[in-house]
């Protein structure tokens, strides 16, 4: 085993990882130690560091790993196991149409127990320009919603 979990250090709200290595010292060593769909492999794993935004560390590592298929060996390919940005990218859509919904469901819920007076304009808007501007407050600030 190259790399086995050693249990977790908790700073703050986090939990990180700590690891115990032993690498390997020759190419013998990489012997028989891991196996990809019955041919041999070799793993790396990318943790990103606290405080980094998961979908910019998943973007640059693809752009690092497209830049060196040239330097590999012919036979030789990476192989993307699991992309945990691909998930964020999926809960971010997610999360911006049920905004969008909930948004048109609140302006419809007012504009029902309110009625369509001149004030509840006002109101109406106020809800969802509210989350965009503090969405917009978090990105500017160079914060998103995945930390």
């Amino acid at each position: 085993m190259l790399l086995s979990p050693s249990g977790f250090l908790t700073q703050g709200h986090q939990d990180i990882l700590i690891e115990t290595r032993s690498l390997p010292t020759h190419p013998a060593d990489l012997e028989n130690t891991v196996a990809l769909d019955g041919r041999p492999a070799v793993a790396l794993t990318v943790f990103k560091q606290p405080g980094a935004s998961t979908l910019p560390v998943t973007r640059a590592i693809a752009a690092t790993l497209a830049q060196t298929r040239d330097q590999m060996p012919e036979g030789v390919e990476w192989v993307r196991t699991y992309d945990q940005g691909h998930l964020v990218g999926m809960i971010g859509a997610d999360l911006s149409r049920n905004l969008l919904i909930g948004a048109a469901l609140a302006m419809g819920a007012l504009f029902w127990i309110l009625g369509a007076g001149r004030g509840i304009w006002a109101l109406t808007i106020s809800i969802p320009l509210s989350l965009l501007v503090a969405t917009a407050g978090l990105y500017a600030l160079g914060q998103g919603l995945d930390q």
